[in-house]
């Protein structure tokens, strides 16, 4: 069998035959085809437009969404501080160091340059022989000696003044550090801010 014999066989479709059956479908079938690919037409544009639209809002914000993004940093709060004089009470300390039990500030909030006067109730069964007191505040820390003004140096009240000279705004701070004669120390932090 040769392939000339099978290309007979085959009918090859007419032209004329294809247009003789479409001319039987009536003319709304038309028109609503002709819709239908419009239609399709349409959406698919659409459908591209909008996943084009939607891709650009999720990988790249715009610089509005950007600028509406950034976060402002907070202000800084200052907190409050009590006035005029302070008294607070001490408890614990290093095991056979020197006990401070009271400390009364005056004033806490002082203004620039004013005098500030701290003065600590302490006791020991050793004979204490130095109180420091370091004043921590926003740029600065300064070393205070305190003297003994009133009963033994076992159980005695101690004495500092000083000015202080920086601001206290964010950092305020005063490190007691009280020593006995066999060098054992104490160390308390009153923290105001």
């Amino acid at each position: 069998m040769n392939t000339a014999n099978l290309q007979e066989k085959i009918p090859e479709p007419r032209l004329d035959t294809i247009k003789g059956k479409l001319r039987g479908v009536p003319k709304y079938i038309w028109i609503l085809i002709a819709l239908l690919i419009i239609i399709l037409i349409t959406l698919a544009f659409l459908y591209r437009e909008l996943l084009s639209e939607l891709a650009q809002k999720s990988f790249r914000p715009s610089s509005q969404e950007q600028r509406e993004n950034i976060a402002t940093p907070a202000e800084p709060r200052i907190a409050p501080l009590a006035h005029g004089r302070q008294i607070y009470s001490i408890s614990g300390g290093t095991k056979g160091g020197p006990q401070m039990t009271q400390a009364v500030i005056d004033p806490i909030d002082p203004q620039p340059n004013q005098i500030q006067t701290l003065t600590i109730k302490a006791n020991n069964l050793k004979p204490i022989v130095e109180i420091t007191a370091k004043v921590v505040t926003d740029n600065e820390e300064n070393i205070n000696y305190l003297k003994l003004i009133e009963g033994t140096d076992t159980n005695g009240v101690w004495q500092g003044n000083w000015q202080i000279s920086d601001e206290y705004n964010y950092n305020y701070q005063i490190v007691l550090i009280a020593k006995n004669n066999e060098d054992i120390e104490s160390k308390t932090t009153l923290t105001f801010r």
